[in-house]
């Protein structure tokens, strides 16, 4: 677990890929997969996995066009904001990381369009949310669980429903209706999304991230890959910096405009 007590002295914008947990108003709350907790300068910052690794991305910023950013937008500090399956607001998280990375240097003028973008979406997104959202069953819970972790084992369906107490196709269909796609579907997009973090160790190579996503064509890897973020693997990592991953040892990146802005 990660623990600063003091906060830091910026705004601190975490967007967590893997489930995790965070203390909020001094709880302990769990966070699904693609969860974004805001906290505000100073604020105490706690947040991990009591079992297992977790992949999480950062942006951290002061200054007044963020400050009035943040009020126009209603955003909370430090109340999770759990992205809708497909939401555009990550999107725009990861183009504003994409834009720190860019081996020419962020333009500042791009920067503070994609944070203002993303920022206005996240609060779109908060709109969204209905006032009591649907009671998910814990057997599906769990089912979700298993199908984004152990990205590079075969997903067994029908162990699943056994799980879950349904046949195989009533099992798929109601894990479509809760979550928006189907179980293939959840982890091809994890695994993925997973092989472009794993991307930035520049020691693996391409075939080797592809094996350990589950990917055993590394040819169908790449089209794959493609489809899903606009570019082919190789083209991804040129597109970061060197040594540069989307984990806890990274190493940020600064820049400066009305403020500053770190990103990882």
């Amino acid at each position: 677990m990660s623990d600063y007590a003091q906060g830091y002295p910026v705004w601190s914008f975490f967007l967590f890929h893997d489930s995790a947990e965070c203390e909020i108003d001094g709880t302990w709350t769990e966070l699904a997969p693609r969860s974004v907790v805001a906290w505000a300068p100073g604020a105490p910052q706690r947040y991990g996995r009591r079992e297992g690794g977790f992949d999480h991305s950062w942006l951290r910023g002061s200054g007044p066009e963020l400050e009035r950013l943040l009020r126009c937008h209603g955003l909370v500090s430090g109340r999770p904001q759990i992205m809708t399956e497909g939401g555009s607001g990550e999107r725009f998280f990861r183009d504003v990381l994409a834009e720190h990375r860019g081996r020419a240097g962020p333009d500042q003028e791009i920067l503070s369009l994609r944070t203002a973008l993303w920022l206005r979406e996240l609060a779109r997104d908060r709109m969204r949310e209905p006032e009591s959202a649907p009671i998910i069953p814990p057997e599906f819970l769990q089912a979700r669980e298993q199908v984004e972790t152990e990205l590079d084992a075969p997903l067994d369906l029908s162990e699943l429903a056994t799980t879950a107490g349904c046949s195989s196709w009533h099992f798929c269909t109601r894990f479509r209706r809760l979550f928006g796609l189907s179980p293939m579907a959840l982890r091809r997009r994890r695994r993925l999304e997973h092989a472009a973090l794993m991307l930035g160790d520049s020691k693996r190579s391409v075939a080797e991230v592809a094996e350990a996503c589950g990917f055993q064509d590394p040819f169908y890897f790449s089209r794959a890959f493609r489809q899903h973020h606009g570019c082919s693997p190789r083209d991804w990592r040129m597109r970061t910096e060197p040594g540069e991953k989307a984990r806890t040892q990274s190493r940020p990146t600064e820049v400066k405009k009305k403020g500053s802005f770190k990103a990882r």
